[in-house]
């Protein structure tokens, strides 16, 4: 807190009247004195200190002056503040030994004391106030000549400054961060940040007095004296709250005060006839359970652990569809981990669908008799049934077709053909599209695999590749053909050689051999080594061949 006194001073007119024998007045004052006196007056606000100076053979009427004074003006005075506790004053020269007057406040709202000073030029009056701890909160000083002439001082008091260093433990901040000046007796704020999952420490470290913490932003006691803030941050404890549901408990049962970044255990305990659920409830990171040891994940925020409990009798209830029926019709109570059974059977001309339908873990189905998997939570068994009269829709895709296009109807466990012919250039896909058990092709007819459901069979088709290999007949000095090595390419596409004739060749023997379809072949000649040499390109590729040029001798 800043407070700002006015700084009042409290002149007093020490009246320059002298009266011979106490009864006339008379303006030739007897100067001569060696001393002067020097009487002191405190209050209104306490910093207001007035030295009247006169001859010390006036020091009765001096007083009583200095007095009548301070009354005239006592009905604006404020008191001498309380952490006023003793005023000192010095007074020095050089050619005079120091003068050192203290004075004790005792709560009084003015005091009044009285010295003599020896005369002489340069005598300098120090005045300061002190705090309980001695340390001077207001000062001021004036230098006067004395020559035994009435004197009147007035001090301006002026209020201390203090240092408060901020400085910042490990794991948070504080603003500003640089040594601060305050007027003493005031307060001091700064902002206080603790790190990501840390807060602030209090009491607040440091030397100064402690002050009050409003969120993030700190303010001191009022500071007396150089003083440091000193804040220290630790890990924000973090609550796990142990929440049980019915059937069961949970212990220890009590909120648990973690630090980020571990983890809680707790032992959870299913009544007689119910096990715990899994995953494990609330809103803590999923751990492992153990038993009944439950180990939560690493804790990052206030969370809860809210075990469930389950009954060890689950209900399995069978669901009855059309087109055939389920026997036991009714729920069944079944021990946690076991199994049950049902009959199911199709109406005629129908089979039972598989997998069998439901929520229940999927079990056997020998004949009619269905076994569902191990039972954890109570679950449904729902068979389908389908007719023996099944149907295989054909899907006609790009590049290619199949016969027939349209459903064929197919009987239960039985198998259907088709004719699935690519268009040219284009092979059948394997393994075939659709939903249909996979079969087998002779040529072009496709047989299915053996149809236990409504499927479709939908042929694909991609583009053939061929490998077109390049042969020299003969060889000699020269003799190239490039690329050297077998080439694969797309059916229905070219591929293009340089061939280049050997020594003592003139030219290449046309048609070109091989067993690739004819092309085009065109001569060129080497404009610097004026070698002749041939560019080949030949036909639209539509099987596997060979490219094998002759060349014919120039003699």
């Amino acid at each position: 807190m800043n407070k700002i006194l006015t700084l009042v001073l409290a002149i007093l007119l020490l009246a320059a009247l002298f009266i011979n024998g106490g009864c006339g007045s008379s303006s030739n004052v007897s100067n001569n004195k060696s001393t002067s006196l020097v009487s002191v007056v405190i209050g209104n606000n306490g910093k207001s200190v007035s030295l009247a100076i006169q001859p010390a053979t006036q020091l009765a009427r001096a007083e009583m002056l200095l007095r009548r004074a301070w009354r005239t003006g006592r009905a604006i005075a404020a008191g001498i503040p309380t952490d006023v506790k003793n005023i000192n004053i010095t007074v020095t020269a050089p050619d005079m030994a120091t003068i050192t007057r203290g004075i004790q406040i005792l709560g009084q709202l003015e005091i009044t004391d009285s010295f003599e000073v020896p005369n002489g030029t340069g005598r300098l009056f120090r005045v300061n106030a002190l705090n309980i701890g001695g340390k001077s909160i207001y000062s001021a000083e004036a230098s006067r000549d004395l020559n035994g002439n009435p004197v009147d001082i007035s001090f301006d008091m002026k209020p201390y400054t203090v240092n408060v260093t901020p400085v910042a433990g490990a794991n948070g901040s504080i603003s500003p961060s640089t040594l601060q000046t305050f007027i003493g007796g005031s307060t001091a704020q700064f902002t206080v940040t603790p790190n990501p999952n840390y807060s602030i420490v209090i009491p607040m470290g440091g030397s100064c007095p402690q002050g009050s913490l409003v969120g993030t932003s700190y303010t001191t006691g009022p500071v007396t004296e150089d003083c440091t803030v000193a804040p220290n941050f630790e890990l924000t404890p973090i609550a796990v709250t142990p929440i049980a549901g019915a059937n069961g408990s949970i212990s220890p049962s009590t909120q648990q005060m973690l630090v980020v970044g571990t983890s809680a255990q707790f032992t959870i305990t299913p009544n007689s006839g119910y096990h715990i659920a899994t995953p494990v409830g609330g809103t803590c990171p999923q751990g492992s359970l153990v038993g009944t040891t439950y180990t939560t994940g690493a804790i990052t925020s206030n969370c809860t652990v809210t075990p469930t409990f389950i009954s060890d009798f689950l209900t399995v209830s069978p669901v009855t569809s059309a087109n055939g029926s389920i026997s036991p019709s009714t729920s069944q109570p079944v021990l946690l981990g076991s199994t049950t059974q049902f009959t199911i059977t199709p109406n005629s001309g129908y089979h039972i669908a598989t997998p069998v339908g439901g929520s229940c873990p999927q079990g056997s189905l020998v004949g009619t008799t269905y076994t569902t998997g191990e039972i954890t939570s109570s679950c449904t068994v729902e068979p389908a049934f389908i007719s023996n009269n099944l149907t295989v829709f054909p899907v006609t895709r790009p590049n290619g077709s199949i016969s027939p296009a349209t459903p064929q109807p197919v009987l239960l466990g039985s198998t259907t053909q088709f004719t699935i012919t690519p268009n040219t250039y284009y092979s059948v896909v394997t393994p075939v599209g659709g939903t249909c058990p996979q079969g087998t092709f002779d040529g072009n007819t496709y047989t299915t695999g053996i149809i236990t459901n409504n499927c479709s069979v939908a042929p694909t088709f991609t583009l053939r590749n061929y490998t077109v290999t390049p042969i020299l007949n003969v060889g000699g000095p020269g003799l190239t053909i490039s690329p050297a090595t077998p080439q694969t390419v797309v059916a229905g596409s070219t591929v293009q050689f340089t061939i280049t004739p050997a020594l003592f060749y003139y030219y290449v023997v046309i048609p070109v051999g091989g067993t690739c379809p004819q092309g085009t072949l065109t001569p060129y000649s080497d404009p610097t080594t004026e070698d002749t040499y041939y560019i080949y390109t030949t036909g639209p590729i539509t099987n596997d061949c060979t490219v094998a040029p002759d060349f014919e001798n120039l003699g």
